[in-house]
């Protein structure tokens, strides 16, 4: 760690978006709205999240050159995949990255964005959709999920620290034959 929070290094993620259909699916559904993985609940939401990272890489920077791109702006909203949503946020993808969606017991490098994975990981208690193409998933529970569920409904104080310390005592690596 860097003594302030944070992990003092980070990895780039690992994440192969097309095995996860990313490249398949739309940003923006006309009729729908937002693609639910975006987390969009408001027009600053959309701003934020999509219009703002598109213009950047469409070098747009004022009213007049999104007047006179209007068109362009439409075309690529109506093409826009997930993949591409995320990838003008800053994500990145590779072929060889980990083809895995975050479900209920896999493990995941803990991030606070594009890039920024560190020696911290969570194991998913549910399903987390609207996390894939965001976290890097590098291995699951094979077995112990009832110990998983017992820590996950350990009461936190308002920082989601446990109350009563909780700790891992031993993790096996299992290799496929």
């Amino acid at each position: 760690g860097n003594g302030r929070g944070g992990p003092g290094f980070s990895f780039a993620d690992e994440i192969d978006a097309a095995s996860l259909g990313l490249d398949k699916l739309k940003a923006v559904d006309p009729k729908k709205g937002p693609h639910p993985f975006l987390m969009i609940r408001s027009q600053q939401d959309f701003q934020r999240a999509v219009l703002a990272p598109l213009f950047k890489k469409m070098g747009i920077a004022s009213q007049k050159e999104l007047d006179n791109k209007k068109d362009e702006v439409e075309t690529m909203l109506k093409s826009l995949t997930l993949k591409g949503a995320y990838e003008n946020m800053g994500y990145s993808y590779s072929v060889k990255g980990s083809p895995h969606p975050p479900v209920r017991g896999s493990l995941a490098m803990a991030n606070s964005g594009p890039n920024t994975n560190g020696s911290q990981f969570f194991i998913n208690l549910v399903d987390t959709n609207w996390l894939t193409g965001k976290h890097t998933v590098f291995g699951k529970v094979v077995k112990g999920m009832d110990v998983v569920d017992k820590i996950g409904v350990v009461k936190v104080d308002k920082g989601s620290k446990p109350v009563e310390e909780v700790r891992i005592i031993s993790i096996r690596r299992k290799t496929s034959k």
